[in-house]
């Protein structure tokens, strides 16, 4: 999930709408921080703009040298401060809320759509014929 051409490693999501196995391939890493009890990584995908940055546990990297590569980095300095950490966080979820809203939208009008079929005069109707 975002922009550019480094790789350093993958993180496999299972669709909860599919059995199949989607990967993602890390752009880099950007961040490490605690984040609900365990340590989680900042991760700016290949083929995603920054908003859609996401924060994973290391139990997601499906490629070890993605973390020895971040470790490197950050050893290095190569990391963000924590200013722009927080504006890149408020980006993430301004994306995340907008996604939901659309989301909402789009289910409302699928209902909509069905509840004027429900209601049109021009029902099917069942007759012996098709039963």
């Amino acid at each position: 999930m975002a922009s550019g051409s480094r790789r350093q490693g993958s993180v496999s999501s299972t669709s909860s709408t599919s059995s199949e196995e989607q990967m993602y391939v890390v752009e880099r890493i950007l961040a490490e921080a605690v984040r609900d009890g365990q340590m989680k990584y900042l991760v700016k995908w290949e083929e995603y703009p920054d908003n859609q940055c996401t924060w994973e546990p290391k139990k997601h990297f499906n490629d070890p040298d993605t973390i020895k590569n971040w470790e490197t980095k950050l050893t290095a300095g190569d990391s963000l401060d924590d200013e722009v950490i927080a504006d890149l966080e408020v980006r993430m979820e301004a994306y995340r809320e907008e996604e939901e809203a659309r989301l909402e939208a789009k289910w409302a009008a699928r209902q909509n759509k069905r509840q004027k079929l429900v209601d049109s005069p021009r029902s099917f109707m069942l007759s012996p014929a098709n039963v």
